[in-house]
């Protein structure tokens, strides 16, 4: 596994992730549901990680991520698997579903 990092968003929330890259490899974001973390993955990252460069993170207030000030909603919470240029596909729980 990849050392856990943060980035920091626009209201100065950290959101943990992991990055898992394999150069040339397509992407696949791991987003987790509403009281998990992303360790709910665990087993699929094992399985996947040697044909995909991986994403996974921690929802604000989840996990080793920060817990923000102010109102939560699905797009606020969301937002942080979707930022970035590489084109990926996502795989989630329940999140996505809608979509």
């Amino acid at each position: 596994m990849s050392d856990l990092r943060h980035s920091m968003m626009d209201d100065g929330c950290r959101i943990a992730f992991e990055y898992l890259e394999q150069p040339g490899a397509p992407g696949l974001v791991f987003s987790p549901s509403l009281g998990t973390s992303m360790g709910l993955f665990d087993a699929q990252v094992q399985a996947f990680s040697e044909r995909y460069s991986i994403l996974r993170y921690d929802p604000r207030g989840h996990g080793a991520s920060d817990v923000a000030e102010g109102s939560y909603s699905h797009d606020r919470l969301g937002r942080a698997g979707q930022s970035g240029s590489q084109q990926c596909s996502r795989t989630g729980w329940s999140r996505w579903s809608s979509r």
